[in-house]
């Protein structure tokens, strides 16, 4: 009996492929395919935790409510978090829930605040719109922006509310304006 000596194309890997190509195939993962998608190498890992890709299910998802101020809010949560200032004795100083207010009425400021600070431990601070999206997916980013209600416009805090696919707001209370 003769051993067949034929041998077939060799299979072609992810990694084999032209890098348009594969930035292609990231892009069109979910943020949890691009989650086990990093785990596979530090190649793809460094490619799944681009900001590119977060930003594009950052824009897909909450592009009419997310914007440069949303960024630039976030970006001071991040510089904050290297700077090795504990995020977490500053909410504790904060009045109530509502995160903090600087200023005299009727310049009053609304600041942001992030109920989770874990998700700026470590590496994950690195990764800007990555964190960003799992900030804003899970809740714990309350960030100012003026509401519409009743014809009105309100200076609020507001947060995606993930089981309800809808944005929660908190509205600066009257005894907070004087």
């Amino acid at each position: 009996m003769e051993k067949s000596t034929k041998v077939g194309p060799s299979p072609i890997s992810l990694l084999d492929l032209p890098e348009s190509t594969l930035d292609f195939i990231l892009k069109c993962l979910s943020p949890i395919d691009l989650c086990s998608m990093s785990k596979v190498c530090v190649f793809l890992k460094g490619k799944c935790e681009s900001d590119e890709f977060w930003e594009n299910h950052i824009k897909e998802k909450w592009g009419r409510v997310v914007g440069d101020a949303v960024y630039k809010e976030w970006k001071w949560h991040i510089a904050i978090a290297k700077d090795g200032v504990l995020l977490k004795n500053q909410h504790t100083d904060q009045t109530g829930s509502m995160g903090s207010f600087s200023g005299v009425w009727p310049n009053l400021c609304l600041a942001s605040y992030l109920e989770d600070f874990k998700v700026l431990n470590g590496k994950k601070s690195n990764n800007f719109m990555m964190s960003l999206y799992f900030s804003l997916q899970t809740g714990s980013f309350w960030f100012p922006a003026q509401v519409y209600k009743d014809l009105v416009i309100y200076n609020a805090l507001v947060s995606y509310h993930s089981q309800s696919n809808t944005f929660q707001a908190r509205y600066m209370k009257n005894e907070d304006l004087l």
